[in-house]
Parts: structure tokens; sequence; C-alpha cells
């Protein structure tokens, strides 16, 4: 299985996050993250949400609607991952 270890950014030590891109999935989500960008994807409604981490770390502010390019980009990542998923 490849991983990187993310402990040092999630505890702080590491302040930038790799260049490398993530996804991963629970039972309620989707998710996708590119630097400081974050997509989620709900799976029983749908919904997106786009998060941009650096500024919203909380993630409370949807940015969807204003980033759309950025949510179609990402949204191609996610089926790339889904497909190497199966």
């Amino acid at each position: 299985m490849d991983g990187k270890n993310i402990w040092p950014f999630l505890t702080g030590e590491k302040k930038v996050a790799d260049k490398r891109s993530m996804y991963w999935k629970t039972g309620q989500a989707y998710a996708v993250r590119e630097g400081n960008w974050k997509l989620l994807v709900h799976r029983n409604s749908g919904q997106t949400e786009l998060f941009n981490l650096e500024n919203d770390f909380r993630k409370t502010r949807n940015l969807r609607e204003s980033h759309p390019e950025k949510v179609k980009h990402l949204m191609n990542m996610m089926v790339g991952f889904q497909k190497g998923d199966r």
C-alpha cells in the first residue's frame, strides 16, 4: 500500500502540506485534497463542498460557487482516484 506520514503536518511540526494529492472516503463522504484545497462530496445527497484550508481550516465557508473551475478540477481528480479504488 502506498502511503505518506502526515503526522508532522497534523501536529504543526510542518506548516505546509506536501504537493502530493490525497483521496479518502468515509461512510458519509468522499474527499480529495490538493495543496490547500479540499473537496468533499457527500455520499447520500451528492452535495459538494470546497474549502481553502489555508484561510479556513475549520471548514466554515463553502467556496463551491465562487471557484467552479477548482471544483471541476478536483472532481476530475476524484474520479481518477475512484477508478483505481475498485
